[in-house]
């Protein structure tokens, strides 16, 4: 190395910044919160959806938004004759554009009842807006028409703006 190489390294180096380190209060914390859940479902017949929701958003990318969370909803399904009911406590779980679900209800008339699994997967909007397809496994009690094997279903979180 010649001399004014050394000399020009020695004058120069300190000056050079060092690559900034990522900042972690440029990543969001993710957003807990409860929130109103309402949907609609088709089995054999179709059943409306109203609870609420336990969420976890995160918004790792600008514009990315995932979440996660637990929710607790009642399906039902009036008729002329008779309402079909149906508790259902899940949890979900969103990555980029898709959703996983799994649930499990139990659906009555009030005169029998019928307990149901179902995984569901399907595409989602930052988990505020889902659209699911679920297979309902039956895994006790009496069958009751309206309850199908093939759900498809939209579940809507009103998220505070």
């Amino acid at each position: 190395m010649s001399p004014i190489s050394l000399a020009l390294a020695t004058v120069l180096l300190p000056l050079a910044e060092p690559a900034p380190l990522p900042d972690s209060s440029r990543t969001p914390s993710p957003t807990r919160l409860w929130a109103p859940r309402v949907g609609v479902s088709t089995q054999s017949r179709t059943f409306w959806q109203m609870g609420a929701s336990r969420l976890t958003l995160n918004a790792a990318e600008p514009g990315h938004l995932s979440a996660r969370g637990q929710y607790l909803v009642a399906d039902f399904r009036p008729t002329s004759g008779y309402v079909v009911l149906g508790p259902r406590a899940g949890t979900f779980l969103t990555w980029r554009f898709l959703v996983a679900d799994v649930s499990a209800a139990y659906y009555t008339d009030l005169h029998r009842g019928q307990f149901v699994l179902t995984p569901a997967a399907g595409l989602t909007a930052g988990g505020v807006f889902n659209l699911l397809y679920g297979y309902n496994q039956r895994v006790g009690g009496a069958p009751l028409g309206p309850v199908g094997a093939h759900q498809l279903s939209f579940s809507w979180h009103l998220l505070p703006m």
